[in-house]
């Protein structure tokens, strides 16, 4: 063959097989994890929320279905220059300290066989007493088993879920 002809192949092999990215974590210094709190919330939905909360309960978390299942309501007195006045407040009581959001950000391959698609997703942890961003962790691969050829040691919610007990400190 010529080499015109195996360039030729290989760049169509690339191209049909798709290419999902690697593995980014970018924890932010200025905030801190409680590594002793493990208790997570899903923010968002998404077809893929309940295989990411199977395996981040593989590795300890505890990931509550809602955000919030309580209201709470005060009156609050403040004084100003016109005297005392008495407002109401009310606010959501949160289930967890933590929220995690999963993005789907492109799908790159789709599986012939099931619903399962190669894709690159990110995971956004976020402190919900201080509503900051505490973690973002981004990666792409298969989000599970493609047909009888599929073998891979780990797939996509796994990967994730690992390396967010990994930097859980």
């Amino acid at each position: 063959m010529n080499f015109i002809c195996k360039i030729s192949i290989l760049l169509i092999i690339l191209v049909l097989s798709g290419c999902a990215s690697g593995l980014s974590v970018h924890k932010f210094s200025d905030s801190k994890i409680d590594i002793n709190d493990k208790t997570l919330v899903l923010l968002n939905d998404s077809p893929w929320a309940t295989y990411l909360r199977l395996d981040l309960a593989k590795n300890g978390f505890k990931v509550k279905k809602f955000a919030s299942r309580k209201s709470i309501r005060k009156n609050v007195v403040s004084e100003s220059s016109e005297g005392l006045t008495e407002d109401e407040s009310s606010y959501r009581e949160a289930e967890a300290r933590y929220g995690v959001t999963l993005t789907q950000i492109r799908t790159t391959d789709w599986c012939p066989f099931n619903e399962n698609v190669k894709a690159d997703f990110s995971l956004e942890v976020s402190d919900l007493k201080t509503n900051d961003v505490v973690l973002v962790i981004a990666k792409g691969n298969w989000t599970g088993v493609c047909g009888p050829f599929s073998i891979r040691s780990k797939y996509l919610f796994e990967e994730l879920s690992d390396e967010l007990s990994k930097n859980w400190n």
